[in-house]
């Protein structure tokens, strides 16, 4: 299972910034014709950066003909999608559609684009670095929690919330960052609600 992945249209987007990739991280990379050696470099730059990279040759032509490779492999990984961080890196912006309908599903997805006018990179910026902070967030509340630690677990949403806006206080949890990470924590099965009338949790690691 990735925790992270991105999808790239190479006839548009050439480099991946190191910031967006993670731990656990795959990369699809759809390749066009005559695009054979940018792949092969950047499969020789990220290739020790990452969990697998998966170049896909697309030998049509047409136009956005990469789109619909990346679309249709959305498709195909649909089912990991739920646990998953996607970054869609493309200047196209006929995703947005599909952007917004995963997001309603409540799948974390965001587009990148390198050709974006300044105000559009810095909300995309943004956007990452809010990600990322939940995620560093995340693996601190788990590490705090594992077993080995010998901390004390809440046994309800209360007290776990309370444990945020105590143990954690000096980390800058918000009230917003509690739930992402209490969402995040039910959502990779790190918790589960045994009672949802009185919030009591059960913790499966």
């Amino acid at each position: 299972m990735y925790r992270k992945i991105i999808f790239v249209d190479l006839e548009n987007v050439q480099k991946i910034d190191d910031n967006i990739i993670s731990n656990h991280t795959k990369i699809f990379v759809m390749v066009g014709k005559g695009q054979e050696k940018l792949a092969m470099d950047l499969l020789a730059e990220k290739f020790n950066k990452v969990d697998a990279m998966e170049l896909i040759k697309v030998n049509g032509i047409g136009q956005n003909a990469l789109d619909f490779f990346i679309a249709f492999y959305l498709g195909k990984c649909y089912n990991e999608l739920e646990n998953s961080e996607i970054v869609i890196c493309t200047k196209d912006g006929g995703y947005e559609p599909l952007k917004n309908h995963l997001l309603d599903k409540n799948i974390n997805i965001i587009r990148i684009s390198k050709d974006s006018n300044k105000k559009e990179k810095t909300q995309k910026k943004v956007e990452l670095k809010s990600i990322d902070d939940i995620e560093e967030k995340f693996n601190d509340v788990c590490e705090h929690f594992d077993p080995k630690n010998k901390h004390p677990r809440p046994r309800s949403l209360k007290t776990l919330r309370q444990y945020f806006g105590k143990d954690l206080k000096k980390n800058n949890y918000s009230k917003n960052d509690t739930e992402k990470i209490i969402k995040l924590m039910i959502d990779k099965k790190i918790i589960e609600i045994t009672d949802k009338q009185k919030e009591k949790i059960k913790w499966l690691i």
